[in-house]
């Protein structure tokens, strides 16, 4: 579940992605994406059920602003292996993420167990990145910051294996300011 991202933030976000070598696969700009909630794979019940319940919430429309980069290393590696861009703190998207946990742990999903730490992910690092590179950009692209940008709704993603790896498309949208309808 996620926010998609302004033309405008998505080719600012596109102009950070420079060549670092065949170790570090950047994320396709139709792929791009502020991800709410991981979900992994769902079945059609659980799928109807958060479409049904997911519709109820309501909010105002609201703005995000890109700000900052950072990294993510898994938890049984010493490397990098995710860049991301971070946004300003919002109270409007924090309240969207507790709307959107508390709608799961009543359709019985657990809550995720870790922090929200609102983001988007620019790249994938691969075993033999050299690590330099990735210290470098960090550095280079700290105080990054991006144009506010209007939040309007909110939605399901899907992933699917295609011909350039995996590509995300909305399955569900929910509009935010009004009540909200499907697709």
């Amino acid at each position: 579940m996620g926010l998609d991202i302004s033309p405008a933030a998505n080719a600012l976000l596109g102009d950070l992605q420079t060549d670092m070598g065949q170790h570090v696969i950047w994320t396709r700009p139709q792929n791009l994406h502020l991800t709410i909630r991981y979900l992994g794979q769902i079945g059609p019940r659980l799928l109807g059920g958060l479409d049904r319940v997911l519709s109820y919430v309501q909010m105002d429309t609201f703005s995000l602003k890109l700000r900052g980069v950072g990294s993510f290393q898994a938890m049984d590696q010493a490397d990098t292996n995710v860049l991301w861009v971070g946004v300003e703190p919002s109270k409007d998207l924090q309240k969207l993420f507790l709307a959107v946990n508390q709608t799961l742990v009543r359709l019985g999903v657990p809550p995720s167990g870790r922090p929200f730490m609102p983001h988007i992910t620019l790249a994938r690092i691969k075993n033999g990145a050299d690590p330099e590179q990735i210290r470098s950009f960090l550095e280079r692209h700290r105080h990054f910051e991006g144009a506010l940008y209007s939040i309007d709704q909110f939605n399901i993603y899907e992933s699917r294996l295609g011909d350039h790896g995996l590509e995300y498309a909305p399955l569900k949208r929910y509009k935010l300011g009004l009540p909200t309808e499907t697709p």
